[in-house]
């Protein structure tokens, strides 16, 4: 079977009307126009957060200054020592004797706990 020229020009012509003329790009479907001279960032981030670190985001830009210490302890305990915590600065002078006999009984011998002075 011989096609002629005119024959195909002919079919083309017809296929061709029946397509639309693509005057859309495929970013313009996906996107739209008015969003792709945007970046990347700006879809997933925002342009008024893109210049802050990963720290503001997670700390925060007035958190980023303090220690690792002022979020644990804090600063008002950092001076204390690990004694002013468990025992307290009161106690601290004490001896152990202090704590388990009493100053009042220290200068007595074990014959005074035992027997008794009479």
């Amino acid at each position: 079977m011989k096609f002629s020229a005119t024959f195909v020009l002919a079919s083309l012509a017809a296929l061709s009307s029946a397509v639309p003329t693509p005057g859309k790009s495929v970013e313009d479907y996906t996107i739209g126009p008015e969003r792709r001279a945007k970046s990347v960032e700006d879809y997933t981030i925002e342009p008024e957060k893109r210049g802050k670190s990963v720290e503001d985001y997670t700390i925060g830009p007035e958190k980023r200054g303090k220690s690792v210490e002022d979020y644990t302890i804090g600063p008002e305990k950092r001076a204390k020592s690990v004694e002013d915590y468990t025992i307290g600065p009161e106690r601290r002078a004490k001896s152990v004797e202090d704590y388990t006999i009493g100053p009042e009984k220290r200068a007595k011998s074990v014959e005074d706990y035992t027997i008794g002075p009479e």
